[in-house]
Parts: structure tokens; C-alpha cells; sequence
């Protein structure tokens, strides 16, 4: 809006109450009907002013409406305001109504920024709360059930082996055609563990041997982008197992899906 144009607003509003003023000091000089029109003129300029903040009713077209204001109150005041009827051409009720109707555009753009910017901020602390939700949910989600080894198990935790021996006791008798059975535990960073069943078994009429191994996951979580191990999938049937020195590992071999599987590594060896 130029300038102009401001200052054209503001003289009609100002003309608004200076006429209001006259119209008090004449009232009672003046006709039942005139008293009636100043009557609504009165409850009218009453409802608007009381949408603004009290030191800006000076200038209504621009005043600062009141936190308190509510879409009410300025449906309130329009339809007051709508009662105000010029009785001829250039009535001192046009003046009035026009003047009244610039305030009430004024208080209602304020109020609609208000309530955009209330609605805003609602949608954006929603996101928030909801984000802050999910995120916990994701984040207990991604939170492996506990496992507690068992004294008998062989586990790996922070490169450190525990129960070695009952694992060289295990392939002792595996290559001796004995039948035993081991759990061997992986802690891997914070997925969880990786538990693997063993179980050595014999043919007397086959005179075979084989390590069955049955993986379990249910400690564990997989990473979005983790490479598949094929091993894990499913239960295994290998061959035999192994210490190889020479590459560092507890080595199963001839299995199902792999040739061999480095299992576990060798403590203290230069290779793992």
C-alpha cells in the first residue's frame, strides 16, 4: 500500500470517531430514529475497539490486536457493524460502516497470521514429538535381546576367547569319531551375538563323521546394508573342523554352503 493510500485509511478512521462525537453531542437534540442509528453506531465502534491492544486505538487501521481476541469476537463485531445503514447518499453512516470495516480487516488478517503461525508451530512440535518417538522406537528396535553365556559356552568378546579349551576338546573328539556337542559365542560390536550349536556326529555303518551346525540369530541384528552370510541362513552340515596356524582360525570345512568357514579366530595369532 503506498503512502497515500495509509494516510487515506487513517483520516477515515479518525473521521469515524470524530463524527461519533458529534453524533453524542447531538443526540439528544436529534430524532428517536437518528438516536437509534447512533445507538448502533456506539455498540459497533464499542465491539471493534475492543479487538485492539488500548494504547493503538488511535489508530485502529493499524493497531495491534489483543492476545485475548478470538474469531468470535470479530464476527461479533462485523455483524454489529453490518447494522450500520446509510439512510441517503454521502450518509455520515457510510463514513462510519467504511472506517469500522478497515479495522475489522485489519484485526481479522492479524488474527489469520496468528492461527497460521500457531498452526505452524503445532505441525512442527507434532513432527518433533513424533520424530522424537520414532527415533526412540527405531532405537529399541534396534536393541538385541539380551544373552547370557552359559559357564560351558566358548565366547568371543572383544577379542578375547574364553573356554579355548573346550573348543580343542570338541575337535579332539570330532576327530576321533566321538559325538559331543558345544555352543560357541560371537559378540559383534553392538548387533549382538552370533551363536552357533555344534554338534559332532558318527556312522558306525558309514563309518562317517560330520559337524552339524545350527547358527542362531535371535541375538542378533542385521545392519541395513550388511553383506548376506550365506553360513547363517540355515543349518549346516560340515565336513570337519580345524585349528589352522597357518591363517589364524578355527576353520570348519567341506560344509554345505562353504568350502571352509573361519569360525573363530586363534587367540594371540600373528594371522587373525
Amino acid at each position: 500500500m503506498r503512502v497515500g493510500e495509509k494516510h487515506t485509511l487513517s483520516w477515515l478512521v479518525l473521521i469515524v470517531f470524530l463524527a461519533f462525537g458529534t453524533y453524542g453531542c447531538t443526540k439528544k437534540t436529534t430524532s428517536s430514529a437518528e438516536d437509534t442509528s447512533v445507538h448502533k453506531i456506539q455498540r459497533a465502534t464499542n465491539a471493534v475497539k475492543d479487538l485492539f491492544v488500548k494504547s493503538d486505538w488511535d489508530h485502529l487501521n493499524t493497531a495491534r490486536i489483543k492476545d485475548t481476541t478470538t474469531q468470535k469476537q470479530i464476527d461479533y463485531a462485523a455483524k454489529l457493524t453490518s447494522k450500520i445503514k446509510p439512510k441517503e447518499k454521502n450518509d455520515t453512516n457510510s463514513v462510519f460502516g467504511l472506517g469500522l470495516a478497515l479495522s475489522l480487516a485489519n484485526a481479522q488478517k492479524q488474527l489469520d497470521e496468528r492461527s497460521q503461525k500457531g498452526s505452524t508451530n503445532a505441525t512442527q512440535e507434532k513432527s518433533k514429538n513424533e520424530g522424537q518417538k520414532g527415533t526412540e522406537a527405531e532405537q529399541n528396535q534396534q536393541q538385541p535381546p539380551t544373552y547370557i553365556p552359559k559357564k560351558t559356552d566358548v565366547v568371543l568378546k572383544d577379542h578375547v576367547l574364553k573356554n579355548e579349551n573346550r573348543l580343542e576338546d570338541f575337535i579332539t573328539k570330532a576327530s576321533q569319531n566321538n559325538e559331543s556337542e558345544l555352543r560357541v559365542v560371537k559378540y559383534v560390536n553392538q548387533q549382538g551375538v552370533l551363536i552357533y550349536n555344534l554338534k559332532s556326529r558318527y556312522d558306525k555303518n558309514a563309518k562317517e563323521g560330520w559337524i552339524e551346525v545350527h547358527p542362531d540369530l535371535s541375538h542378533y541384528i542385521k545392519l541395513k546394508n550388511e553383506a548376506q552370510d550365506t553360513f547363517n541362513n540355515a543349518p549346516q552340515q560340515c565336513g570337519s573342523i580345524s585349528k589352522d596356524n597357518d591363517h589364524g582360525y578355527y576353520v570348519l570345512k567341506e560344509c554345505r554352503t562353504n568350502w571352509e568357514y573361519q569360525l573363530l579366530p586363534i587367540p594371540n595369532s600373528d594371522k587373525g
